[in-house]
């Protein structure tokens, strides 16, 4: 798999249809993880979406593209599920972040006070009533629970609007 890249010129990504053959692998890999991976110190442990920016990000992205790299998130942290351990406590989740899809992840939380720290800040912030997997075609396993929010984060300097986005997770959310 190449390297996660952050893409600062304007230009078209090249080999867009390889990139995203290596994207599905690395999420069907991740159903061949070992079981020694569940066993770890801290709140949580996560992948960042393994491909180039300009892919998922900026004028040259396409919709297509946007929903591949979805749905290979959604496999990541199916392939997560089914290899866990029984009787692990873990937590599986991915979040897909709109529209800087570019940061989500697949996360995996020790228990559901680490997630619940980190990912659902309040009932405000909530989506109800809208989905991403029918909005995009998702094939979302029926383990997995949805949950939309918004997110609006202050401007860093005076003259810049807020940042307004969404963040969907998905997952074991309860």
């Amino acid at each position: 798999m190449s390297a996660r890249r952050l893409a600062l010129g304007r230009k078209r990504p090249r080999g867009a249809p390889r990139r995203l053959r290596a994207l599905h692998r690395w999420a069907m890999a991740m159903g061949q993880v070992d079981a020694a991976l569940f066993d770890f110190d801290g709140g949580f442990y996560n992948w960042k979406l393994p491909l180039l920016s300009s892919l998922v990000e900026g004028p040259h992205a396409r919709d297509a593209w946007r929903v591949t790299a979805a749905q290979a998130l959604l496999d990541a942290c199916d392939g997560l599920y089914r290899a866990r351990p029984s009787g692990s406590s873990i937590r599986i989740t991915c979040v897909v972040c709109l529209p800087d899809l570019f940061s989500s992840e697949v996360c995996l939380y020790r228990d559901r006070v680490d997630l619940q720290s980190q990912a659902f800040p309040g009932p405000e912030w909530a989506l109800p009533g809208r989905s991403l997997v029918d909005a995009w075609g998702l094939q979302r396993p029926t383990w997995m629970e949805e949950q939309g929010q918004r997110l609006t984060l202050p401007p860093m300097f005076d003259d810049e609007p807020p940042f307004v986005g969404e963040r969907w997770w998905f997952g074991e959310l309860r």
